[in-house]
């Protein structure tokens, strides 16, 4: 359609059903111009069906632009007066959305297409982060056209004819067991006293661990999977290679093929969480270790801990482009000193951290780094508080460490180093290392 023509009736109508069999198009019209045909059958058989639908899909393909924000936009298209709410893991990423259709209003082409379809031009009443009403909304309810809600919000008291829950289960799932009880009972409540009868209810998203959301919402609905290996025709092969060497088998397998690898052989689960106020700290010793990365597809590492507690990030690049975020955290936990092992660089990280005033100790690296995980970390793991600011991608890397894993081990690596350098206890296998140690200098000599 020409911008600067009123557009033919019969171009339109032909749109209007070329939208109703294959609404990837529509998609297209609204900016979405990576949308393929199995995007229309993921809209029709979320949208087209009655009661409540689960998909599952791979990551990066597209779900949210299609199911989510192209769907929405189709189904006021034939239904104007739908209440749809979007319920995403925060209300933020729930606000996203609702921007995200109010900005596909503003296209002449939708304009068009809805000024046919219901005889007057689409207008916003109400337009907000949170809440989009439309001039073609023809019931006096008052709830409108589109809402936001983050599962971390009180739903109760809202209704709709569309609820649409988009990754409200992720990585804080898998990490927290508090999280997973919290997230289903809110799941229950949605399914329970916010969807009337009738209604329709899409669940879209990733099953992340055993006993997680995915149980409760599987006991009322069917779900469809689509993994990667069946229906990717968009992204490129070595782009999937490439995520398959960066991420952990673990992860790799929820995020890509859809399915949970059994967890025999990890150590580490269900760490306890705690609130902290950062002054608190000021009250121990509180002391910093940095694992560094200088490149590549290699993690950086910065674990801060007073005894009996402990805050985590981890962060990907060269560990010169995060100075500032060490310096500011080194001195927003009031730390007496970081230290690091000297291996790698011969102390020049050291020599650049103490220039920016933070006060350095070095170690050079003997230790087996399983052995170390393994003894240090494991013998302190639920004696730990973790603060509830960690990093998730941090607490990802520990849940996920095996001693015989392959891939991102700079989180558990520098929460073992820095319990062994300042508050370790000497334990079996550790003598047993030193041991080994003294018994190969004593034949070096």
């Amino acid at each position: 359609m020409n911008k600067n023509q009123e557009p033919d009736e019969k171009i339109v109508y032909s749109w209007l059903c070329a939208i109703k069999r294959t609404p990837h198009l529509l998609g297209r019209v609204i900016g979405y111009d990576k949308l393929l045909p199995l995007h229309s059958e993921w809209i029709k058989e979320c949208w087209d069906t009655k009661g409540s639908h689960g998909l599952m899909a791979f990551r990066g393909s597209f779900k949210t632009s299609s199911v989510v924000v192209t769907g929405i936009i189709r189904y006021l298209l034939f239904f104007p007066s739908t209440r749809i709410i979007i319920v995403r893991k925060t209300h933020e990423e729930a606000c996203m959305v609702v921007r995200a259709v109010s900005k596909a209003f503003d296209r002449p082409e939708l304009q068009s297409l809805f000024t046919f379809a219901h005889g007057i031009a689409p207008c916003k009443i109400r337009d907000t982060s949170e809440r989009l009403l439309f001039n073609f909304k023809q019931t006096a309810a008052i709830e409108p056209s589109v809402m936001a809600k983050g599962i971390d919000q009180a739903i109760t008291g809202a209704h709709a004819d569309v609820i649409i829950a988009d990754d409200i289960i992720g990585l804080q799932d898998k990490i927290s067991r508090a999280e997973r009880e919290k997230v289903k009972e809110s799941i229950r409540e949605l399914a329970g006293n916010i969807v009337d009868p009738g209604a329709l209810t899409i669940w879209l998203g990733t099953k992340w661990a055993a006993g997680d959301g995915w149980d409760v919402i599987e006991t009322f609905t069917k779900v469809s999977k689509y993994p990667e290996s069946k229906y990717n025709t968009f992204i490129p092969k070595e782009e999937i290679e490439e995520k398959r060497k960066r991420l952990s088998p673990f992860l790799f397998a929820i995020n890509y093929e859809l399915e949970l690898i059994a967890d025999e052989g990890l150590l580490f689960h269900d760490p306890k969480y705690g609130p902290f106020d950062k002054e608190a700290w000021r009250t121990g010793r509180v002391v910093a270790h940095i694992d560094a990365a200088y490149g590549g597809g290699d993690t950086c590492a910065l674990t801060i801990m007073p005894e009996g507690h402990a805050i985590g990030w981890v962060f990907a690049g060269n560990v010169r482009d995060w100075y500032d975020f060490i310096v500011r955290k080194y001195q927003e936990y009031h730390c007496s000193e970081i230290i690091m092992e000297s291996n790698a660089d011969k102390g020049f990280l050291a020599k650049d951290l103490q220039a920016q005033g933070l006060r350095c100790r070095t170690y050079a690296e003997h230790m087996n780094k399983q052995i170390k995980i393994s003894t240090y970390l494991y013998q302190s793991w639920h004696d730990i508080l973790w603060d509830e600011q960690t990093d998730p991608e941090y607490m990802n890397q520990i849940l996920d460490w095996k001693p015989d894993a392959r891939g991102y081990d700079d989180a558990p690596d520098s929460a073992a180093s820095l319990l062994r350098e300042v508050f370790g206890k000497s334990t079996v296998l550790d003598n047993e290392f030193r041991e080994q140690m003294a018994a190969r200098r004593r034949r070096d000599d």
